[in-house]
């Protein structure tokens, strides 16, 4: 079963930002299809095979605490120039890791 983006009231809650515009526009783009109760997103599907809905934004918010508390509370190691720093983040899940590098 096939969605379009904001079609239905009980698919994904939480967006992604896709970096090019508002995550509005990035959710009205996207299609979801809902699988065992879960919801996934058909952007190549098969490609990504994790679902996106809240319960997975959830526990890639605890995973990354528990990335945390493992590393003492350090968000990196590499040394980072203080002016103009660049950073390159593959994969940051929901974007905790750098919103907090951000600060």
């Amino acid at each position: 079963m096939i969605h379009s983006g904001m079609a239905m009231e009980s698919q994904p809650s939480r967006s992604s930002y896709n970096g090019t515009g508002s995550s509005q526009q990035h959710e009205q783009n996207t299609q979801v299809y809902q699988e065992n109760g879960r919801w996934y997103g058909t952007n190549k599907k098969g490609a990504y095979m994790f679902p996106v809905d809240a319960d997975e934004q959830d526990r890639l918010d605890i995973f990354h605490k528990f990335c945390l508390v493992a590393r003492k509370e350090l968000l990196h190691k590499a040394p980072v120039a203080v002016e103009e720093p660049s950073i390159l983040d593959l994969g940051c899940g929901t974007g905790i890791w750098t919103i907090e590098m951000a600060e």
